[in-house]
């Protein structure tokens, strides 16, 4: 059934009044077509060059490179059988180039509107147009819930003195309290990532605590609520 839905996309509907004749919106002579997951198209391949189609016929992206799927509106080209980024790819057909970034965690894709690479020996953010945003680290995670758990140094360029952070959606770091009393950085010995409840876990002076990022409150866990 996806073949011949795929068959009928391809194949235009458009006649002439003089002669009934139907053409193909994208010549049918490639070594492998697909749709592409994350907007509505169609990506062909041939001889290893991959060409992304709008339904319509509309060429939007050709690439040599290895194409992932769009998410967010967004997509990356990364250099073929490596982690390098070379282009961002938008849905509307735009392109970013990148260069001197790798992705991290083997996670090839935009979440909440940033991207996590690696850049050298350190992991950053960047934005939808390529740009690095302030804030290096020593490891990190993708953003989730608005929200990114990342260790960085007191002396980063000794790489002394780590530290784990919970950072918004602006980048700053989350500041945690209790009872009136706010936490130093190097308190902080673990800091998960904000799940869909919008809770963390964190680990403060080697107490465990539920951390609320709506509320910005810290609640103690008990070993009842384990």
């Amino acid at each position: 059934m996806k073949r011949l839905l795929l068959f009928f996309m391809l194949f235009c509907g458009y006649i002439s009044s003089d002669a009934q004749i139907a053409k193909w919106l994208i010549p049918p002579l490639y070594d492998k077509i697909s749709l592409v997951s994350g907007i509505d198209a169609i990506m062909t391949d041939s001889a290893d060059i991959k060409t992304v189609w709008t339904f319509s016929g509309k060429r939007l992206i050709t690439s040599k490179d290895d194409l992932f799927p769009f998410k967010e509106g967004l997509s990356l080209a990364l250099k073929r059988g490596t982690s390098s980024i070379t282009t961002i790819y938008k849905d509307n057909g735009e392109s970013v180039n990148v260069s001197g970034c790798s992705v991290a965690h083997a996670f090839p894709y935009y979440s909440n509107g940033k991207l996590l690479v690696l850049q050298g020996d350190d992991y950053k953010y960047i934005d939808s147009n390529g740009i690095i945003l302030s804030g290096s680290y020593a490891s990190a995670y993708p953003y989730y819930n608005g929200y990114a758990a990342c260790d960085t140094y007191l002396n980063m360029e000794k790489k002394k003195d780590i530290v784990h952070l919970l950072i918004d959606n602006n980048g700053k770091p989350c500041k945690f309290s209790f009872q009136g009393k706010e936490f130093d950085t190097d308190d902080i010995q673990f800091v998960s990532s904000v799940n869909d409840e919008d809770i963390a876990i964190t680990v403060i002076k080697q107490r465990v605590y539920f951390y609320n990022a709506k509320e910005k409150m810290l609640t103690p866990v008990m070993i009842k609520d384990v």
